[in-house]
């Protein structure tokens, strides 16, 4: 009870039209961030049961693009919430009428999936500095908060990536050989003595 308490005055205490609307935000996706902190890390951790004891973004970084298919170059302007991260690696754009857009192609692929990766990585090291800086006590308690907050901006921005309507991750998984080493639990339940590979192609 006192939980649900607990999340009914921290949805009541955000205020969408308020000035500081964002840090509100902010504010209470950490607070949901910390209730589901040990979930949290349980179900991020679980990429090492999928990918054979490796995590989810050295899959990612060992992936050599097979030669198939080409993927047809799409073009996107840069979302604001893409420019705020500057540890990414070099995102793939070329200038197109005075305006520098973001390029998904065969050629890139392979750079967005480092992009990707870099959030999953950004996620991973920020969960770590959390648990550092608890393991110091009172001593560590700042030291965590600024983690926490540092790891909230990992995982929307992850989130945003996933999402975002240019659809690059979803290409990723579905029109490229990226994740082929990936078993699939369903398929693991309906036949026990077999791994089940993901089956997908370089394709547009």
């Amino acid at each position: 009870m006192d939980h649900i308490a607990d999340v009914q005055a921290a949805l009541s205490a955000f205020d969408a039209r308020a000035t500081d609307a964002d840090d509100r935000l902010s504010s209470l996706e950490i607070f949901f961030l910390l209730r589901s902190f040990p979930k949290f890390i349980a179900r991020f951790n679980e990429d090492t049961r999928l990918c054979g004891g490796k995590r989810l973004f050295e899959v990612i970084r060992e992936w050599n693009p097979a030669r198939g298919a080409k993927i047809l170059p799409r073009l996107f302007d840069w979302p604001d919430w893409l420019v705020q991260f500057k540890a990414l690696p070099p995102i793939p754009s070329r200038v197109v009428d005075g305006k520098v857009k973001c390029e998904f192609s065969d050629v890139t692929k392979r750079m967005w999936s480092e992009v990707l990766a870099a959030f999953l990585v950004g996620v991973d090291k920020s969960i770590g500095d959390v648990k550092l800086a608890r393991g110091r006590g009172e001593e560590g308690e700042e030291e965590a908060h600024r983690a926490m907050r540092q790891l909230n901006e990992w995982c929307r921005g992850l989130y945003y990536f996933v999402y975002w309507e240019a659809g690059i991750v979803q290409k990723l998984l579905t029109k490229t050989t990226m994740l082929n080493s990936i078993t699939v639990p369903a398929m693991l339940d309906k036949t026990a003595s077999s791994r089940c590979p993901i089956d997908v192609s370089d394709q547009s």
